[in-house]
């Protein structure tokens, strides 16, 4: 291939991965209550780069030969992090916009957004928790408890 067609290549591959990763924050923030997962997937779908977990899949393909699907979750909940961060950092600021979309905050008071927040850290948590024997595998033997 030629360098252009290797980068187009390489478009299509980022695009895929986010696409993945919008489906499966959107997975994760389900629940049946009805208010909560509304509020969660507003923030959600107000978009972003999701350079974060981006970041995450890529390293992950430098470093192991597996397919990228098995790093999905924790790279979804570390953009779960930063969605999180970023509505407390909005009720901080008294921000009432964000991606031109009006603020959580704004939208349906400060408690409730502190909840939804507080949400998709604990979403987030049970993500990560799931790579805790994986990771522990891969530490040093003396950092291994």
């Amino acid at each position: 291939m030629n360098g252009l067609g290797d980068f187009l290549e390489w478009q299509k591959n980022l695009s895929t991965k986010i696409e993945k990763i919008n489906a499966r924050l959107l997975e994760t923030v389900y629940c049946e209550q009805e208010e909560l997962y509304s509020w969660a997937r507003y923030t959600i779908e107000a978009g972003g780069k999701r350079f974060r977990p981006l970041l995450t899949i890529l390293a992950y393909e430098i470093g192991c030969d597996r397919p990228y699907e098995s790093i999905l979750d924790l790279a979804a909940g570390y953009e779960l992090i930063h969605t999180a961060s970023l509505i407390h950092d909005d009720i901080i600021d008294n921000a009432s916009f964000r991606r031109g979309l009006p603020t959580l905050n704004v939208k349906i008071g400060v408690n409730n957004a502190i909840v939804v927040a507080d949400y998709l850290f604990a979403k987030a948590y049970e993500l990560g928790s799931r790579y805790g024997p994986l990771c522990r595998r891969s530490w040093p033997m003396h950092l291994r408890s």
